[in-house]
């Protein structure tokens, strides 16, 4: 996977990681042959050194729909999975309608 002139991805990253693929992120289109070149023309055996030596960590949190960053806690629609950072009583996916139950008030009895 080639990304150019972007942020980072992390559902990308995730797909490459997952399909044993190469991500990357070039940032100059400048060196965008150069980039093909290197990954794209070499043999299986160069391509797995190559792969091995720019390993990196994939960040595998699910990301905010409503920003697209990577979300630790967030809140996840039923039917569709998207996941929300903040709560919205309509999924902006899907457009279910959340259904809020009010708090019961519990005093003490006495």
């Amino acid at each position: 996977m080639c990304v150019l002139l972007g942020d980072s991805s992390p559902v990308l990253q995730q797909a490459c990681d997952i399909t044993a693929g190469t991500y990357i992120n070039v940032e100059k289109p400048k060196r965008l042959l150069q980039y093909l070149m290197y990954f794209a023309l070499g043999g299986t055996q160069s391509r797995l050194m190559f792969t091995s030596s720019m390993a990196t960590s994939v960040d595998y949190r699910a990301s905010c729909h409503c920003h697209g960053t990577p979300a630790s806690i967030g809140l996840v629609c039923s039917v569709c999975l998207s996941v929300q950072c903040k709560f919205n009583p309509i999924c902006p996916i899907c457009k279910l309608v959340f259904l809020i139950c009010p708090q019961k008030n519990s005093s003490p009895l006495t």
